[in-house]
């Protein structure tokens, strides 16, 4: 991935012999070395992604939400993909409720619309900030949740404990965790090394060591699943 990098010297305080190196209150005994050259170097380097087309459905990744008082619910987050405009009905999938966006702001500056790429503060109405702190919005029905996966699962060889089948783990995907039972397939390889496979849903397996297939399966509370 970085083998081709160049490699910049660079010095924003350069070392003059004859000064205190150590006294940073003094003024810098020369200008800065290298930084010009570490600048255009990576103006050459980035390239700036289109972020105008607002094709495909919105995916808006929500970190904080937080309630106002006479105004509503805020969250906030990052446009993964698609588009979105103050009057749009957005779904939030693990909720299974559909709301208005009443106004948004990017930076403190209300807008009337956003894309990929942007950071923006979307205020709706009847959304209670108690049930969600990180999650997703999106496009009505363009994201379905689940309650069980088939998944390929292989254990950490950190990992000193047992897994076992109908064992609960917590279950990460994107900024959900939920609880999940997890139904392990297959036996340990016969060289006892690390194997890989293919899992199950909800309901544990089992086992030490290695396995050549595992299963996993998200049941959130109140019957909720994760969004993938």
């Amino acid at each position: 991935k970085f083998k081709d990098a160049p490699m910049m010297v660079v010095a924003a305080r350069p070392f003059v012999e004859g000064t205190d190196a150590a006294d940073l209150s003094a003024p810098p005994p020369a200008p800065p070395e290298g930084l010009e050259k570490l600048v255009a170097e990576m103006q050459a380097r980035v390239r700036l992604p289109d972020r105008t087309a607002e094709e495909g459905p919105l995916h808006f990744a929500i970190d904080h939400c937080f309630p106002i008082k006479g105004q509503g619910t805020v969250v906030t987050g990052t446009v993964l993909s698609g588009s979105v405009s103050v009057n749009q009905t957005v779904e939030f999938p693990e909720l299974k409720v559909d709301r208005k966006v009443k106004s948004m702001q990017m930076f403190k500056t209300p807008v009337q619309s956003a894309v990929q790429g942007d950071r923006i503060g979307m205020c709706v109405t009847q959304l209670s900030a108690e049930q969600m702190e990180r999650g997703i919005a999106c496009t009505p029905g363009s994201m379905k949740t689940w309650t069980c996966a088939l998944v390929a699962v292989r254990p950490i060889r950190f990992f000193k404990g047992v897994s076992e089948t109908y064992a609960k783990f917590h279950l990460t995907v994107g900024h959900s965790t939920t609880m999940a039972k997890a139904t392990f397939f297959g036996l340990p390889s016969p060289s006892g090394s690390e194997g890989e496979g293919v899992a199950a849903e909800a309901g544990g397996g089992g086992g030490r060591g290695a396995y050549q297939a595992a299963a996993a399966a998200a049941a959130g509370a109140g019957g909720k699943g994760a969004t993938p």
